[in-house]
C-alpha cells in the first residue's frame, strides 16, 4: 500500500478555522489581548485566559466554569456572559461543538440583556465561530457580520478583527474566495491597528491558503513568506504553534503532482518551529500535530523509519491529554506506514485501534459534517475502506475455510460500521443506525436467497456473497473512477425513455457485479437477491442490470438493504394487515396533480380495506392522529417526495405542508415501539437527484429512519399512470401469502416490462424494496 500524504482527516478544517478562535473570549473577559485595560471579572477568569493561550483547554474550561458560577452568584450577568464565552471557546477548541454552542448561546442571551455592545459583539462573533465549526456557514456569516459591526461601533477593533478573520473562513467554506481574501485583508488591517500581531500573522496564513486555492500562486507564495517571518517573531503561545502548523501544512500542499523539495523543506521548518513552541509552553496538542505532520514529510521523502518514530511520538502526545480526535489520526497513519513496509498484521491492528478511537467520539465528529459540504464518507470513509482492504488481502491467504469465512465476516463488520455512521451522518441522528423494531442479521438468510455485499476499493470491487452454504468472495478488477463514471452514465440513460443507451452501461455494471457470481447463483438455484449497495451503486436500480439479453429482474427478485443488520426478515401477515392509505390527486404547493393516485388507492383499498386520507384529508394532524390511534401494518403514501443530499430538504408532500424526515420518524415512531410495528411503508412518487449518491443514501435509509421493517420507494419520479399500474399490481401480488414482498415486486415489474408501453426500464426499474424482503 503506497503512502499517500493527502489522505483526508476530520479535523483539518477545524484546525484551519481555529486560527482566530479564542481571542474573542480573552478580549471580552480579561483584556489580555490587544492591550485592552479592562479588569478581569474574577481570578478564575484570569487563570482561564492564561491556560487557553497555552493550549491547556481542559484547565481553561474548568476555570471559566468557576468564573461563571462566581459571576452568577454575584448577580453579575455581564461577567457571567464573559465567562460563558470563554467556556464556549474552550469547548470548541476541544472539539465538543454541541457543548460549545450551548454555552455561547446562553452567553449571547445574557449579553443582549446587559446592553453592553462590546460584550454583545464578542458573544455574537464567538457564537458565529461555533456555527462555522459545526458546518453552518450561512448562520455563522450572519452572526460574524453582526459581531464585527457591533465591535466597530464599540471601538473594539481587536474583536472586529477576529470576527472578520473568521468571516473570511466562512466565505472560504462557501467557495466565495474573493470575498474571503477581502475579509482576511481587512482583518489584518484591524489586527495591526489594535496591536495584535498574532492575529495578523494567523490571518495572513488563512489569506495565503485562500489565494493558493484561487490559483493566485505568486501572491500566495508572498503571503506565506510574510506569515512565516511574522510568526517567527511572536512569543511562544498555543496560537503561534497552531498557526505554524497550518502554515507548514500549507507549504506541504503541492501546487502540482510533481514533488517540490523546496516547499517540503519550508513545511518541515515551519512544523519544527511549531514543535519547539509547543515544547516550550508544554502544549501536548500542538506538539502532537507538529510531530505527526513532520512524520508525513519524512514518509514522502522515503524515510519510513523516521516517519514511524515521529508518528508514535505524536500519538503519545495526543494520548497524554486524552485527545481521541487527534489520536485516531496517528493510529491511522501508523497503520499506513506499517502497511507500506509490508507488515500487514501490525498495520491491521493499528487500523482497528484507529476505528475504535474514532468510535469513542463519533457523535461529536458527526456534528462537524452535518449540514456541511463535506460528508463523513469523504473525510473518514477511507479509514474503514483501507482497513477492509488489508483484511481482504489477509483473508485470501488463509487455507482453512472456517478461518477464512471468519475473516470475511470481519471485513463486512468493518464496512457495516461505516454504513451505520453514514446513515447517522445523513439523518443527523446518532441513534438512527439501530432499528426500533427487532433486528437479526441477513446471514440468517431465507432459502434460495443470496445477499450480495459489494465493497468498492480504489482498484477493484470485492463482492462478498452470503449463500445458504456460507460466505464466498469474488473480485472484479475495475478502478473506482471507471465504476463511478459508468454508474452515473447508466443512471442518466435510464431516465431517458426514448433511447436504449442504457444497455451498454447496464451490461458493464452487470459484468462487474453479477458476472463473477452468476454460476454460483445458478448452481445453488438462487431466486432472490438482497443487495447491500455501497457509494455510487446506490444511484441505480439493480433490477435494470442487463446481461445482453435479459434484465436482472427477469431472473431474480431483487431487494436492497442499507446494511446487514438494518432489517427484520419476517414475512408480513397479509390476512391481519391494517392499512393506512394516503395521497394527493390535486395540484398543491406548486407540484403537479397525480390523477392516477385515486385509482391506485381504490385498488389497494379494494384488496385490503383500511383507512383513506386523500387530498384535503391528507394533512399532517390527521396523519399523526391515525398512526397514534391504530397499529397499522402498511402505510401507503402516494404523493410527491424528494430526497436531497441535505436531510433538511428531504420531504414528503401533504395537502397542508411537507413532512420532513424527523416528522416522519416522529409519526411512524409511535407504532415502531409496539408489538406490531409498521411492516411496509410505501412512498410511490418520490425521487432523488440523478447524480447525488448522498441523497440516495437517504432513500436507502428511509425504512430505518421511519422505524418501518421495509419500504417501497422510487429513485426517480415516473409516469403517474405507470406508477399506479405497478403499485396496484404489487399489492395484488402481495396479498398472496406464498409470495415474498420481493417476489410481489418482481411480478409487478415484469407486468410492466411485458407491456409495450412500459417496457423501458424508466417505468418499472426505479421501484426499490428496501429492508425486509420477505
Amino acid at each position: 500500500m503506497a503512502f499517500d500524504m493527502r489522505f483526508p482527516v476530520a479535523r483539518l478544517l477545524a484546525l484551519h478555522l481555529f486560527l482566530g478562535t479564542g481571542l474573542l473570549a480573552l478580549a471580552s473577559v480579561t483584556g489580555v489581548s490587544a492591550g485592552a485595560a479592562e479588569k478581569p471579572a474574577n481570578e478564575p477568569a484570569t487563570s482561564a485566559a492564561r491556560a487557553f493561550y497555552a493550549g491547556h483547554f481542559e484547565a481553561a474550561l474548568d476555570a471559566w466554569a468557576r468564573a461563571a458560577e462566581i459571576a452568577s452568584t454575584a448577580g453579575d450577568a455581564a461577567g457571567e456572559a464573559r465567562a460563558l464565552i470563554g467556556k464556549g471557546d474552550a469547548y470548541l477548541a476541544l472539539g465538543r461543538y454541541p457543548d460549545g454552542l450551548e454555552s455561547l448561546e446562553r452567553a449571547l442571551t445574557l449579553a443582549k440583556k446587559s446592553g453592553d455592545r462590546a460584550l454583545l459583539a464578542a458573544a455574537s462573533a464567538s457564537l458565529g465561530n461555533g456555527y462555522l465549526l459545526s458546518g453552518l456557514a450561512e448562520e455563522a456569516s450572519r452572526l460574524l457580520i453582526q459581531g464585527r459591526d457591533l465591535a466597530r461601533e464599540a471601538g473594539r477593533t481587536d474583536v472586529a478583527a477576529s470576527a472578520e478573520s473568521n468571516l473570511g473562513t466562512a466565505f472560504t467554506t462557501q467557495g466565495r474566495l474573493s470575498e474571503a481574501a477581502q475579509a482576511y485583508r481587512q482583518a489584518m488591517t484591524d489586527a495591526s491597528a489594535s496591536g495584535d500581531a498574532a492575529l495578523a500573522a494567523k490571518t495572513r496564513v488563512n489569506l495565503a491558503r485562500t489565494l493558493q486555492n484561487a490559483g493566485q500562486t505568486d501572491e500566495a507564495q508572498a503571503e506565506r513568506e510574510r506569515a512565516f517571518t511574522e510568526l517567527s517573531r511572536l512569543t511562544p503561545s498555543h496560537d503561534k504553534a497552531y498557526a505554524l502548523i497550518s502554515l507548514g501544512r500549507l507549504y506541504h500542499e503541492p501546487e502540482s503532482k510533481a514533488p517540490d523539495t523546496a516547499r517540503a523543506l519550508k513545511a518541515f521548518e515551519a512544523l519544527d518551529e511549531a514543535r519547539r513552541t509547543a515544547e516550550k509552553i508544554e502544549d501536548s496538542r500542538s506538539l502532537s500535530y507538529a510531530l505527526g505532520y513532520q512524520a508525513r514529510i519524512y514518509a514522502q521523502a522515503g524515510r519510513a523509519d523516521d516517519a514511524l518514530e515521529l508518528t508514535r511520538r505524536a500519538l503519545q502526545s495526543a494520548q497524554r491529554v486524552s485527545a481521541p480526535e487527534i489520536s485516531y489520526l496517528w493510529q491511522w497513519q501508523t497503520g499506513r506506514l506499517l502497511a507500506a513496509r509490508g507488515d500487514r498484521d501490525a498495520a491491521i491492528q493499528s487500523y482497528r485501534q484507529a476505528v475504535f478511537t474514532l468510535q469513542s467520539f463519533r457523535s461529536d465528529l458527526l456534528t462537524t459534517y452535518q449540514r456541511s459540504a463535506s460528508s463523513f464518507r469523504e473525510r473518514v470513509g477511507p479509514l474503514f475502506l483501507e482497513l477492509a482492504d488489508l483484511e481482504l488481502q489477509r483473508a485470501v491467504t488463509l487455507d482453512d475455510a472456517r478461518t477464512r469465512e471468519e475473516s470475511l465476516r470481519n471485513v463486512r463488520d468493518t464496512i457495516e460500521v461505516l454504513k451505520g455512521v453514514e446513515l447517522s451522518d445523513y439523518f443527523q441522528d446518532d441513534c438512527v443506525a439501530a432499528l426500533k423494531s427487532r433486528t437479526v442479521g441477513i446471514d440468517q438468510i431465507a432459502e434460495r436467497t443470496a445477499a450480495i455485499y459489494p465493497i468498492i476499493l480504489k482498484d477493484r470491487i470485492e463482492i462478498l456473497v452470503s449463500l445458504p452454504d456460507g460466505i464466498k468472495l469474488f473480485t472484479s478488477r475495475v478502478d473506482s473512477k471507471q465504476l463511478n463514471d459508468t454508474v452515473r452514465s447508466l443512471r442518466v440513460a435510464l431516465e431517458r425513455r426514448i433511447t436504449h443507451q442504457y444497455r451498454r452501461p447496464a451490461k458493464q455494471v452487470y459484468d462487474w457485479l453479477i458476472g463473477p457470481i452468476e454460476s454460483e447463483l445458478q448452481s445453488q438455484n438462487i431466486q432472490t437477491l438482497v443487495i447491500i449497495p455501497d457509494g455510487v451503486l446506490r444511484l441505480i436500480p439493480m433490477a435494470a442490470l442487463y446481461d445482453g439479453e435479459k434484465f436482472l429482474v427477469e431472473e431474480y427478485a431483487v431487494a436492497t438493504s442499507p446494511g446487514l443488520t438494518l432489517t427484520d426478515p419476517a414475512p408480513i401477515k397479509r390476512q391481519e394487515a391494517l392499512v393506512l392509505l394516503s395521497g394527493l390527486t390535486e395540484s398543491v404547493q406548486g407540484f403537479p396533480p397525480l390523477p392516477n393516485v385515486e385509482e391506485e388507492i381504490e385498488t389497494i383499498h379494494g384488496i385490503y380495506g383500511g383507512t383513506v386520507l386523500e387530498n384535503q384529508n391528507f394533512v399532517q394532524e390527521k396523519m399523526a392522529s391515525e398512526l397514534k390511534g391504530t397499529s397499522y401494518s402498511i402505510v401507503h403514501v402516494a404523493t410527491h417526495g424528494q430526497f436531497s443530499s441535505d436531510v433538511r430538504e428531504s420531504f414528503v408532500l401533504t395537502y397542508d405542508g411537507r413532512l420532513n424526515m424527523n416528522d416522519l420518524e416522529q409519526y411512524m415512531g409511535i407504532t415502531s415501539v409496539r408489538d406490531k410495528p409498521v411492516e411496509l411503508l410505501t412512498l410511490s412518487a418520490c425521487q432523488t437527484a440523478s447524480g447525488d449518491d448522498r441523497a440516495a443514501l437517504g432513500l436507502a435509509g428511509i425504512a430505518v429512519k421511519a422505524g418501518a421493517r421495509s419500504a417501497l420507494a422510487t429513485l426517480w419520479f415516473i409516469n403517474d399512470r405507470a406508477s399506479a399500474v405497478l403499485v396496484s399490481e404489487f399489492y395484488t401480488q402481495l396479498h398472496d401469502p406464498s409470495l415474498s414482498k420481493a417476489k410481489a415486486l418482481q411480478r409487478a415489474q415484469l407486468k410492466l416490462l411485458d407491456d409495450r408501453r412500459y417496457h423501458h426500464p424508466i417505468y418499472w426499474s426505479p421501484f426499490l424494496l428496501i429492508g425486509n424482503w420477505l
